[in-house]
């Protein structure tokens, strides 16, 4: 169980990744009526957070990534400032500074809730 996150019957943590300011898990749900779930803490500079504000503001408690409703995520990785997660479709979402192009969403600007990427889309 990861603190914060509180009692969760059904789920367990499959994989936790950490950066310089930021952490990421992927919660796995036991049962296939349940969906895969990200949780992310930590700061939230250029949006790698995945949350709506974009604040510098830490965030102590891990909080879910919204991904709409029918999204299954199988992994995710993040950098110092962004991150990435491919879904059980093979779809890619990215989020978060997009100073250099580092999301691959054909501009430069950040993202702060998780976007589909357009060039490795079906």
């Amino acid at each position: 169980m990861v603190a914060g996150l509180g009692p969760q019957p059904g789920l367990g943590i499959n994989e936790a990744h950490c950066a310089d300011n930021a952490s990421f898990v992927l919660v796995k749900a036991d049962k296939e009526d349940q969906s895969d779930q990200v949780y992310s803490w930590g700061s939230q500079a250029g949006g790698v957070l995945g949350r709506e504000a974009l604040t510098e503001e830490l965030q102590s408690r891990p909080t879910k990534v919204e991904f709409a409703k029918h999204i299954k995520i199988s992994k995710v990785s993040i950098g110092s400032n962004h991150a990435a997660c491919v879904t059980t479709e093979h779809q890619v979402y990215t989020w978060g500074a997009n100073e250099k192009g580092q999301l691959g969403i054909g501009d430069a600007t950040d993202r702060v809730s998780p976007t589909i990427n357009p060039l490795v889309e079906d």
